[in-house]
């Protein structure tokens, strides 16, 4: 259930927005027209001041500044109410009965002056209009100005839009919240540094926005995140920055992401990722203390237990989960722990790229080997939602293989019901079978016979895996009617889960949408209006490359987090052999499903940061590229350590809205326009030449 007021408008079919005054070349306005819209008296009182009088205040003289709040009412020939609504979003009524009527054909939206008195008499607070004096009439009509209903507006009238109340109250939100991050930080000893926005173009694993010179093939590249002026400024001795961030990265667009946003970034030195992650803490807690008014709703999961346990804003301290124990029990690295839902392995099948059954000690062997490469894994997973309550709606959402979109597979639903109550575990054995087939298949990719291979004597079947897993396996589940099974059969080729989520974690997702009823013990009060934090630790350093990726990697590997993140001192010597089985000291804060901020233990030590750009990562151009940082580091640069915070992401969040565009003034859409000012705008050759670019023809 969504907070009051805070709901996302419905999507509707906007009505063409009229303009009252007919398009016509500018002229000199009349002296009297404009002079007097910049000749008022000041407000004496904001609205929620005279809400808050007395009926002992009763005629009390007051002027309010504000807009005319939906359309006036005529009541009679003498007397006409309307709406007065102030920049704070309070309102109050305001009763007009002179001659002649000052507010019969205002419009709504209009900015008005108003003067009159404080009366409460009929049981309602209200203002009789003495004079009111136009400050600018509103020249749009639209149905939502006459009726003061929720809509989507046109982003090409974001003005209008964020008067609302609601929006309003989100932007004041956002500014406390940076407010008490600056607060908890600057109380901390950190300083407040900006870095420069036109940096260079460097493979960092999203697509940069470029910025042209006047020198021919030179250009400047808009910074993703401000991540190596601040490895700069701890080579330079400061000891903890921050800025609030502006930061830009060209990739696709959905609810969560805009091509410029804003981070608050953060580094210190002489630090470990351990003190990093403490100072997040005291800033989170900060937040919680200015803007939820006292409310014992933060929360973290105790990974021992499973249990939630309450979080002291003045005291806070989250626990932390592995990468491998968030994918393999909740199928996704940034779980919501609000939710009791878990995802169960039922069994793990490791064979070789022909089909070969391993024997797991063998596997376990070349699996820690520093030369060892993993053997392909055949996982089947299951996640039981008990005593469901559903209908056939939410079957055919879990179902619905559009809502699993970039997943290898869709899970098999299948419900229980007192007809199928002995014979559900059959279409759960036919799934497993023709899913293994499949999944092994596709790994096989060097058998040239792979059907008579997979189904031989040899190599590993369906039946096998079956052997394996029987309706006993669901015994712990107690499967009733009433439940329903979710199955997956899913591959692994690597030493990690790189698939994000996993089908059963897509479907768990949808399944916390549809059945928040599965509360985590320990979960006290209205469970949208709690909040689960937890770290999220051990993550694999590299993964491998995706086709599309933009950065400039030779080789298959990818980097997790990003370039300059340090391995897990345990896993060191992975680096020269099994690059892929190596962790890193990177690390993830995340608060009801959603990742918030991302930091890591940095690379401080310059051979070591050479070898991973050359020799890891296969970057030809390395010194080219980040020979300003490697000289740094190679400089007496100190240990440092440091996290970057979402700040779109957590204002959305604790403002209780889904979209990132709710918090921000003046977002893009989800094509990178913003139709509000007609940007990005076509250039034309002649401003492009001093930049020594032209415009190609799309015939070219």
């Amino acid at each position: 259930m969504k907070t009051p007021g805070l709901r996302l408008p419905r999507r509707v079919v906007w009505p063409r927005l009229i303009h009252t005054s007919r398009i016509v070349r500018a002229q000199f306005p009349e002296p009297e027209h404009v002079i007097s819209k910049f000749t008022f008296p000041p407000a004496t009182h904001s609205i929620k001041q005279v809400n808050l009088l007395q009926q002992d205040k009763e005629g009390t003289k007051v002027t309010l500044h504000g807009w005319v709040h939906l359309k006036p009412r005529k009541v009679s020939k003498r007397l006409v109410f309307a709406t007065l609504r102030d920049p704070s979003g309070e309102t109050i009524q305001l009763v007009d009965a002179n001659e002649p009527l000052f507010l019969r054909t205002v419009k709504p939206e209009t900015a008005i002056c108003v003067q009159g008195t404080y009366s409460s008499a009929n049981g309602t607070k209200e203002i009789r209009v003495t004079s009111a004096q136009v400050l600018n009439e509103a020249g749009l009509i639209g149905s939502q100005l006459t009726t003061g209903e929720t809509k989507e507006w046109p982003p090409e009238h974001r003005y209008l839009e964020l008067r609302q109340p609601r929006l309003q109250d989100m932007l004041k939100r956002r500014a406390a919240l940076v407010k008490a991050c600056r607060d908890s930080l600057d109380s901390q000893g950190f300083t407040e540094i900006e870095t420069p926005v036109l940096f260079k173009s460097t493979p960092e694993g999203a697509r940069e926005f470029l910025v042209p010179t006047r020198r021919k093939g030179y250009m400047y590249a808009l910074p993703q995140s401000p991540q190596q002026y601040k490895q700069l400024l701890m080579a330079s001795g400061v000891k903890a920055y921050y800025q609030v961030a502006r930061c830009f990265r060209d990739e696709d667009l959905r609810q969560d992401r805009q091509p410029e946003f804003t981070q608050l970034d953060m580094e210190m030195s002489f630090a470990t990722g351990e003190e990093v992650r403490e100072v997040v803490e005291k800033v989170i807690g900060s937040i919680f203390t200015a803007l939820e008014d006292g409310k014992k709703n933060l929360y973290t999961m105790d990974t021992q237990t499973g249990h939630l346990k309450i979080v002291d804003p003045s005291s806070p301290k989250f626990d932390t989960l592995t990468y491998s124990q968030a994918m393999s029990r909740f199928g996704i690295d940034k779980p919501d722990l609000r939710s009791s839902l878990e995802i169960t392995q039922l069994c793990t099948i490791s064979h070789d790229q022909y089909g070969h059954p391993v024997d797991p000690a063998v596997q376990k062997e070349s699996t820690h080997s520093q030369k060892g490469h993993p053997q392909p894994k055949t996982i089947v997973e299951a996640l039981v939602l008990k005593q469901a309550k559903y209908d056939q709606a939410d079957l055919d959402h879990l179902r619905d293989a559009n809502n699993y979109s970039g997943a290898t597979s869709v899970p098999k639903v299948v419900e229980v019901t007192s007809e199928n109550e002995t014979t559900w575990y059959k279409n759960i054995q036919d799934h497993i079978q023709s899913s293994f087939h499949e999944t092994v298949q596709n790994q096989c990719s060097e058998l040239t016979d792979k059907d008579s291979y997979i189904s031989g004597d040899n190599g590993v079947n369906g039946s096998t895996l079956l052997s394996h897993i029987s309706a006993s396996s669901f015994t712990a589940f107690d499967v009733r009617p009433g439940d329903i099974i979710a199955i997956s059969v899913r591959k692994q080729d690597g030493y990690y889960c790189y698939e994000n989520p996993t089908p059963l974690g897509r479907l768990r997702q949808l399944a916390i949408e549809k059945f928040p009823q599965y509360r985590r013990p320990g979960l006290t009060g209205d469970y949208n209006e709690a909040f689960c934090a937890n770290w999220v630790i051990d993550f694999p350093l590299f993964q491998p490359q995706d086709a599309d990726d933009p950065s400039l990697y030779s080789t298959n590997l990818a980097c997790t987090h990003h370039p300059f993140t340090m391995v897990h001192p345990t896993d060191y010597p992975l680096l020269q052999h099994s690059p892929l089985a190596s962790r890193g000291l990177h690390y993830d804060l995340v608060i009801n499903g959603v990742e918030v901020g991302g930091g890591s233990t940095r690379v401080h030590d310059e051979q070591l940061q050479r070898y991973i750009l050359e020799n890891i990562l296969g970057v030809d151009n390395a010194e080219s590229l980040f020979g300003h940082l490697l000289r740094a580091l190679g400089a007496g640069c100190p240990p440092h350590a440091g996290l970057a915070i979402g700040l779109d992401r957590l204002v959305a969040m604790m403002c209780r809205t889904t979209s990132i565009r709710n918090v921000m003034a003046f977002p893009k859409t989800v094509t990178g326009q913003d139709p509000l000012v007609g940007s990005p705008s076509l250039v034309k050759n002649n401003a492009l030449s001093p930049y020594h670019l032209n415009m190609r023809s799309e015939s070219t």
